[in-house]
């Protein structure tokens, strides 16, 4: 009975885990939502660990990223969850899991989520939180 239990649980924890989207279902859904889409990875021309960089731009600057493996992935998470800290006193509201950080101050709301070895990058006015928030669970981030 025990192995039984122990195996279902294994099979329903392995299908709850998430996956990261693909930059077409990204720009798919962006575009959906009427935002328009381009790629920045110009921008980033100098950081051989992002292979590919999309700003999704609407009320809300929506970033995302494609970065070339998990080391890397973790440490674009560490740098920009550094940088949205940075915004953070002890009277703002912040939450913290395994692959995300959220800030919400009196003028920001920021957010940085990776998943396998995507990423999505908020920082927009406190008005927009309501929009971004729609945003990341449309994106399942």
């Amino acid at each position: 009975m025990k192995k039984i239990i122990i195996i279902c649980l294994l099979i329903l924890s392995l299908g709850c885990s998430k996956k990261g989207i693909s930059i077409n279902k990204f720009k798919t859904l962006m575009r959906d939502n009427g935002y328009y889409v381009i790629s920045i990875k110009d921008q980033f021309k100098s950081y051989s660990y992002i292979k590919e960089a999309y700003l999704a731009r609407k009320n809300i600057n929506v970033e995302f990223y494609i970065m070339s493996d998990s080391d890397n992935t973790k440490a674009f998470y560490d740098y920009n969850k550094d940088v949205i800290e940075a915004y953070k006193t002890k009277y703002d509201e912040y939450k913290e899991s395994s692959n995300k950080y959220i800030l919400s101050t009196d003028e920001k709301y920021m957010f940085i989520s990776c998943i396998d070895n995507t990423c999505i990058y908020i920082d927009t006015d406190i008005k927009n939180k309501d929009e971004a928030i729609n945003i990341i669970k449309k994106l399942g981030y």
